[in-house]
């Protein structure tokens, strides 16, 4: 029987940290696709979960957005 991709429909709430099957659900790919992205997961014991800010800023990066971190460390360097 072949897997059913994950949906956003299919969970509550998105939790902070993924596994990579939801990762690549959460933005739109493949797991194999997630894997090439260079996004490095976080390791808990034997799991490599994915955090859900580092996928928000790939997103925001591929669309020429700018990034949150970027744009909080400009604000403050202009306080002085």
């Amino acid at each position: 029987m072949p897997r059913r991709r994950l949906a956003a429909t299919d969970l509550p709430g998105w939790p902070r940290l993924l596994p990579a099957a939801l990762a690549a659900a959460y933005i739109g790919v493949s797991a194999s696709t997630l894997a090439g992205l260079g996004v490095q997961p976080v390791a808990i014991g034997r799991r490599r979960l994915y955090d859900r800010l580092d996928l928000d800023r790939l997103v925001d990066s591929a669309k020429g957005g700018v990034q949150p971190r970027r744009a909080l460390d400009t604000a403050i360097e202009a306080l002085g």
